[in-house]
């Protein structure tokens, strides 16, 4: 069984509080576990998921336009 992780190990993750962290499971916008009342835990695969599919990629623009030579 893999171990869950808690508000504080998911809020370094994210690089949030904890209370942000709180905030998402109350609105329900992110993956989790209730173990009992209050207390919920996540499960490490499931976070790093949720991450990549936040994850926006940049996109790659080419900022040099080719000049077209003018026709004889």
């Amino acid at each position: 069984m893999e171990r869950l992780l808690n508000k504080k190990e998911v809020a370094q993750a994210f690089g949030v509080s904890v209370k942000a962290v709180d905030k998402w499971v109350c609105s329900r916008q992110i993956p989790f576990i209730r173990v009992s009342g209050k207390c919920v835990r996540f499960r490490p695969g499931v976070i790093q998921d949720y991450l990549t599919k936040r994850t926006v990629k940049a996109e790659v623009r080419n900022s040099f336009k080719t000049k077209q030579s003018p026709q004889q």
